[in-house]
């Protein structure tokens, strides 16, 4: 037995895909919505849900000074919060519309190439250029093998196996 510590690489188990945006980008959108963060919200984004009032108790005033007081902070408190919706209706407007904009050109980027799956295209890509692909070329498991051939099957295209002693040795590309 070695004495050599054994090494498990990280699994995960996410698609990779080549999609996804600097941290440059991301931190430059975040930038447009300076409101949304909790690091420049006061109190660090916790909002109270009632008017303070408890300043009021320091100063010196008549019952009737107080209660025009409160009633002006309550005032002040419910037009904060109308602003508040109002901003978060306008950032919601404005998200939505980079959201839709981003998955347009997502959609954009997937018509150049007719799978997500990186492997899948590669598969149907190997297909077409030499009209068959060799079982031995394809270095992961048969199983997902057999699921990218459903998925092509799936998308239109008529691929059948070629055997040899019962095992299939490559797939073919039917016109």
């Amino acid at each position: 037995m070695s004495l050599a510590e054994q090494y498990f690489p990280p699994l995960s188990r996410y698609n990779r895909t080549h999609e996804g945006m600097p941290v440059n980008e991301v931190e430059a959108w975040l930038d447009q919505f300076p409101q949304k963060r909790a690091e420049n919200k006061p109190n660090g984004g916790l909002i109270r849900s009632v008017a303070d009032t408890s300043r009021l108790d320091l100063r010196e005033m008549s019952p009737k000074e107080r209660k025009v007081a409160i009633a002006k902070a309550q005032r002040e408190h419910r037009q904060a919060l109308k602003n508040l919706a109002n901003q978060e209706k306008q950032d919601a407007k404005e998200i939505a519309k980079q959201l839709a904009a981003w998955r347009k050109g997502s959609k954009a980027k997937r018509r150049n190439s007719e799978f997500q799956n990186e492997k899948t295209q590669e598969f149907l890509d190997e297909l077409k250029r030499s009209g068959f692909y060799e079982v031995a070329n394809f270095g992961m498991s048969k199983p997902y093998l057999q699921k990218i051939v459903r998925d092509i099957r799936a998308a239109g295209y008529q691929v059948d196996p070629v055997r040899k002693s019962g095992v299939i040795i490559k797939y073919k590309l039917i016109k």
